[in-house]
């Protein structure tokens, strides 16, 4: 299954974030909290980051800390390490400022993460050769068409697994976004709009990231369940709206092993239905993306097989539109190969 959630925690932002975060550290996931945010600067300043990483630690959370020189100067110590300890961070994103010999010796200590962005692997190959763990991880990107397009994302994410370092990148949320922009913190450009748990999705079932970090201060509980039910199970949820067949919700069901790229066909759906059953033809509109269909009576022996659309297709009088996937979830259709395991689920309204 996949890893856990990873969170992103401001001081400025974190009495709001407590309540969702409360009980969600009991499977240690990791929790990106950055010590050089300029307009988070105060008098208070080094003192509510303790309270803030105390609080993090006692709630089972491992902390991945963003440092600069600048957290040196803020901390007033002499050594990234002293910051690890008074803070007890499991690991250590070094930013600007640290020279090669700095983070090897660090490496050999601790954890470190690495910004992806800006890396090359063979500058860092005694790293990940004498280092605990090396881990690599891309930017989030406030401004609006300023996130990494597919192919220099991928080009970069390859290039460092290739050499041994697991990757780890941003998915917007969808609560409680990021100041004083507000448009999401994403990776990718493209994730900005659509669904957390879709972004999740195409990370981890597309471009293979070892560890995603929800990058603004909040997400919902529906989308925390929507990922961690992946994480656990494998299943992938399907957000969606059914108006003629509610007895789907909740079940699992696969995609058959021979579905074509167009559309999502439901092994066991024949299956479920009644053989004394008739389904009358009702809505039988343009199948646009994302359609839920179900063929009528009208198509005799596949009455009761139902598909999801994944490039659309035009009316058929034998077969019925019965529900939509959510806009904001489409993206997952691409990511389901035959063989998996899916489950419609109600749409977060």
């Amino acid at each position: 299954m996949a890893n856990s959630l990873g969170y992103s925690v401001f001081l400025s932002t974190f009495e709001k974030q407590k309540s969702y975060l409360q009980g969600v550290g009991k499977n240690h996931p990791l929790v990106f909290v950055s010590l050089h945010i300029a307009e988070e600067f105060s008098d208070t300043y080094t003192k509510d980051m303790h309270a803030m990483c105390a609080w993090l630690n006692e709630e089972g959370f491992r902390i991945v800390a963003d440092v600069s020189t600048k957290s040196l100067e803020l901390f007033q110590v002499s050594s990234v390490r002293e910051i690890a300890k008074l803070l007890d961070v499991y690991a250590l994103r070094l930013d600007y400022g640290f020279d090669h010999a700095e983070m090897l010796a660090l490496a050999k200590e601790m954890p470190i993460v690495l910004n992806a962005s800006t890396i090359r692997v063979d500058e860092v190959e005694d790293l990940v050769r004498e280092g605990k763990e090396i881990l690599a991880m891309h930017n989030y990107y406030p401004r609006c068409e300023t996130g990494l397009d597919e192919e220099y994302f991928l080009k970069i994410t390859q290039s460092l697994q290739s050499a041994g370092i697991h990757v780890i990148a941003f998915i917007p949320g969808d609560v409680l976004k990021r100041g004083p922009i507000f448009e999401g913190l994403p990776t990718l450009e493209h994730h900005r709009h659509i669904s957390p748990y879709a972004a999740f999705m195409e990370l981890t079932l597309k471009y293979h990231v070892d560890q995603v970090f929800v990058g603004d201060p909040g997400i919902s509980a529906y989308e925390i369940q929507r990922i961690q039910s992946y994480c656990d199970t494998g299943v992938i949820d399907i957000p969606a709206t059914l108006k003629h067949a509610e007895h789907f919700y909740d079940k699992e069901v696969t995609c058959r092993i021979d579905s074509p790229s167009w559309i999502i066909r439901v092994e066991e759906a024949r299956l479920l239905k009644k053989a004394d059953e008739h389904i009358a033809p009702n809505n039988t509109t343009t199948r646009e993306i994302g359609a839920i269909t179900m063929d009528n009576d009208a198509y005799l022996r596949y009455a009761g097989e139902v598909q999801i659309v994944r490039s659309a297709l035009p009316a058929d009088n034998r077969v019925n539109v019965i529900g939509h996937v959510s806009p904001k979830d489409l993206s997952i259709l691409k990511l389901i190969k035959g063989g998996m395991k899916i489950r419609f689920v109600r749409e977060d309204m």
